[in-house]
């Protein structure tokens, strides 16, 4: 199971928010090109960045950001946060992002979706998906939407996704334990999807139970901030990647 430290940016620092309210930030690093290498050099070989005010105002913001931390490290990077159009996947894919998180733009284009596949394959695409009670939110978490998870899932596999970053808004930021039970749920249902959960990792047991559930991969924050978890520690195991 890959394990994909993650790094979520406002006004160019690093933070980390708590059930998704920007009026509960937390800065950890003022570089995150700073922090990406530090990922790097604990054994990462994955990161995963969210501009958290361009998901917030539907505008990306962190595109040279992105650029210098895919040139000066060797991560495997995927990036989400205020895409709305085609244009904006080509332009963070231009920077050597491996793949782009859609959410809002995916929701709210929902008939498109093909043309999106056709273009850039679904390997360089991740349906991320934000849910509170299995329903999904929209522009930063503060917008709800009439759109059950298990529904919005099925719609987008028929139209050829299969890479899904799903995320309990209710586990995330809180050190609590992951929405077990959800994506046992999601596995049983869609088996063929590869599932990358968040929210809520908080100790090796819960990485373990949602590697034998068979996620393909985890994505911690406040975990590793705090230092509850240690990278270093999890790739001397020998089960993650």
């Amino acid at each position: 199971m890959k394990i994909i430290p993650a790094i979520d940016i406002i006004n160019g620092n690093c933070v980390r928010l708590v059930n998704g309210h920007f009026d509960k930030i937390t800065i950890y690093n003022n570089s995150p090109i700073e922090q990406a290498k530090y990922f790097e050099e604990k054994g990462a070989k994955y990161l995963h960045i969210v501009d958290l005010s361009g998901a917030k105002n539907g505008k990306t913001h962190q595109l040279k950001l992105l650029e210098a931390i895919c040139k000066s490290t060797n991560l495997v990077v995927d990036f989400g946060g205020g895409i709305r159009s085609a244009e904006d996947i080509q332009s963070i894919l231009n920077t050597g992002c491996k793949q782009v998180n859609l959410g809002t733009f995916l929701i709210q284009n929902i008939d498109e979706v093909e043309v999106l596949i056709q273009r850039f394959g679904s390997n360089k695409l991740i349906a991320s998906l934000d849910v509170d009670n299995e329903m999904i939110r929209v522009n930063g978490w503060i917008e709800n939407t009439p759109f059950l998870l298990f529904d919005i899932i099925h719609s987008l596999m028929n139209k050829g996704f299969t890479n899904f970053a799903i995320t309990d808004i209710n586990r995330d930021g809180t050190l609590t334990s992951p929405a077990v039970e959800l994506y046992q749920k999601i596995l049983k249902e869609f088996p063929s999807i590869n599932l990358r959960a968040s929210g809520g990792v908080s100790s090796e047991i819960d990485l373990n139970n949602l590697k034998q559930m068979g996620c393909e991969g985890a994505i911690l924050g406040k975990a590793l901030y705090e230092g509850v978890i240690s990278l270093e520690t999890l790739f001397k195991t020998g089960k993650y990647e």
